[in-house]
């Protein structure tokens, strides 16, 4: 009979406002997905420098480059490079803080070249702001400037990439690519104003948010989390989840007879009144994805997280790999 196995791992996308005691604590904690892969590798090659020379060359082997599928797409295949594109912006996504602390959504159009080398370069960037009305030209710019910056970081990281082949010769192509923050407790059509001088210190502080500077001063705390710190509330929450997915899971039927499985990455966000929302999936079939989604669904309510005394949604990724052994 074939044994299932669930594998978790669990990625905060927003930073939670921490002492030096809480970062210590981080660095023991840190569950993303490069610190778990890139922590496995270095105990290896610990071990293996205790050992002869063709050891170590051995665990040089297992620091090679991971696959890069855009290697096996043809550019000028649109349906396999967009599917492509948008797989990686949904790895890479982030949410501007400044924009999430005042509800602002945005299209973003990104342009940029894929050149003869494969290479991305000319990366540039236009955000039209959706259902916001701003009284002062300096605030709006700051915002416009943040959506910009997060996209353009998530088009400039695309790895290598096959080149445009036109009568045998690789060329530049150039592309351009939307990329839509949407807020989903946000109701569409609703139009809000800000007037940033109507704050104290307001463009300072529209500064220093959109620089990371002012950290999520309370993080969102689970059902049974209340009565700890701020870094028991942030490991507790975690642990939370972890327990939720085991309690939860069901490797779906249909997956096992057809031998199924993968790693499916689901993002959600804690909304700033406490429920889940904007499940997105991204996995190798639909039924692991709707069995990861049923999953995520079924999270109670949560405390929201907080800054400046003003409640904010969080958005968080978790990734559930489903194996059949």
């Amino acid at each position: 009979m074939k044994k299932l196995i669930l594998l978790l791992l669990f990625i905060p996308l927003i930073s939670f406002g921490q002492n030096e005691d809480v970062k210590k604590n981080e660095k023991e904690t840190d569950l993303s997905l490069n610190g778990v892969v890139i922590t496995g590798l270095k105990q290896k090659i610990k071990k293996n420098k205790r050992k002869k020379t063709n050891d170590i060359n051995l665990s040089k082997n297992e620091l090679q480059e991971p696959y890069n599928p855009f290697l096996d797409c043809d550019i000028n295949d649109s349906s396999c490079f967009q599917n492509l594109v948008n797989q990686h912006i949904l790895n890479n996504f982030h949410y501007p803080q400044l924009a999430n602390y005042f509800d602002i959504q945005a299209m973003v159009n990104v342009n940029y070249t894929i050149d003869k080398n494969g290479v991305v370069k000319n990366v540039s960037s236009n955000a039209a702001l959706i259902g916001v009305d701003f009284e002062d030209v300096d605030s709006k710019k700051i915002i416009s400037d943040a959506f910009e910056k997060a996209a353009n970081s998530i088009i400039e990281s695309l790895p290598k990439i096959n080149p445009s082949i036109v009568d045998g010769i690789a060329v530049d192509k150039k592309f351009r690519t939307p990329i839509l923050y949407r807020l989903s407790d946000i109701e569409k059509g609703s139009m809000i104003s800000i007037n940033i001088n109507k704050i104290d210190n307001g463009l300072d502080f529209l500064s220093k948010l959109n620089k990371g500077n002012l950290m999520t001063e309370k993080v969102p705390v689970f059902p049974g989390c209340e009565d700890m710190n701020e870094s028991e509330k942030k490991d507790c929450f975690q642990n939370k989840i972890y327990q939720h997915i085991s309690k939860n899971f069901r490797y779906p039927e249909i997956a096992q007879k057809q031998g199924i499985q993968g790693r499916v990455i689901i993002q959600f966000v804690v909304g700033k009144d406490g429920n889940v929302s904007g499940i997105r999936t991204r996995g190798p079939d639909p039924i692991l994805e709707k069995e990861a989604v049923r999953i995520i669904s079924l999270l109670p309510k949560i405390k929201p997280a907080e800054i400046e005394g003003r409640k904010v949604r969080v958005p968080f990724s978790t990734s559930i790999t489903f194996k059949l052994y």
